[in-house]
């Protein structure tokens, strides 16, 4: 409880379990870093020291599997975001964190053909209810540019 001394104001604050709208990441985000690091190091160690083969065999999958993973996770985020799972905020405490680590994928598509364009506009559509749409927004050097899911017609 939280006295306000000028108004003699009693402000009482909720304390228990965060809404389910709102996912931690600014702490699972970087448990996640972590523990992907520490499995590397491990992954490492039994590749350069015990030489065993299976250990070179998951090297390879996680080098070519984590940017796919990265990839196809682009769109169940934005459709969780369209539900209503915020993933809290960034850093900067202003752009959600779907902007902010996908910034990548979006500067990528940006400038990119209509056909790579369409791509990720149908993945990011594809599991979005249809009375719901996201906008995820990244400032480019000479313009900030909206990507709008689903995309709407101007016609």
């Amino acid at each position: 409880m939280i006295v306000d001394m000028l108004t003699n104001h009693t402000i009482v604050l909720a304390m228990g379990p965060p809404p389910p709208t709102m996912i931690p990441m600014a702490i699972i985000f970087p448990a996640l870093v972590v523990a992907f690091a520490a499995f590397a190091v491990w992954l490492g160690v039994r590749i350069f020291n015990r030489r065993e083969r299976w250990a070179k065999r998951t090297a390879i999958a996680m080098l070519v599997g984590s940017p796919l993973l990265y990839l196809f996770s682009f769109g169940p985020a934005v459709w969780l975001t369209a539900r209503g799972y915020s993933f809290g905020m960034s850093m900067d405490g202003r752009r959600m964190f779907v902007d902010s680590f996908y910034t990548p994928i979006l500067w990528s598509v940006a400038d990119a053909p209509a056909w790579l364009r369409n791509a990720v506009n149908w993945w990011g559509s594809l599991g979005i209810p249809d009375d719901e749409y996201v906008n995820l927004i990244i400032d480019l050097d000479d313009r900030t540019e909206v990507f709008q899911f689903p995309e709407t017609s101007d016609e």
